[in-house]
């Protein structure tokens, strides 16, 4: 599993983790505000119509209440989503795509070839190769 705290409000951050969570198997956990739930699961399951999402409310509280179901039954549930307490929700993505082999790989390799060879550029290429998250891999650069 992946476990993300909460998801950034940033449009280019939020686009960089539906990227993660398309590319790389198993459960994505992540927190939500109430008052950012639905729009939130609108955006996703719109994405990820065939992914499995599990949404919980108020977990190990005396008004617990899960929701399951596949991004394309989101409109028949979104209803019943009390917009209160503390959410987590939980994606799971059972077969991501191929990476994009040979020729995304080149790409990446020629953008780090070309221009400044930043720590961030190697970054993002060994993160394409390792399939590894970009993040973790620059940091373990710059230690």
């Amino acid at each position: 599993f992946h476990f993300y705290g909460f998801l950034a409000r940033d449009t280019k951050k939020k686009k960089d983790f539906a990227a993660r969570i398309n590319s790389q198997k198993g459960t994505h956990i992540f927190f939500e505000s109430p008052k950012r739930v639905l729009a939130t699961l609108e955006d996703l399951t719109k994405i990820f119509k065939d992914f499995s999402f599990c949404v919980c409310r108020e977990m190990t509280k005396t008004y617990e209440s899960v929701y399951r179901f596949k991004g394309d039954e989101f409109n028949n549930i979104k209803d019943q989503i009390m917009e209160k307490g503390e959410f987590v929700i939980l994606i799971y993505n059972e077969n991501p795509p191929e990476s994009g082999g040979a020729e995304h790989l080149k790409k990446a390799a020629l953008d780090y070839l070309e221009g400044k060879k930043s720590t961030k550029k190697l970054a993002k290429l060994l993160a394409e190769i390792t399939g590894r998250d970009g993040k973790e891999v620059y940091k373990s650069l710059c230690d």
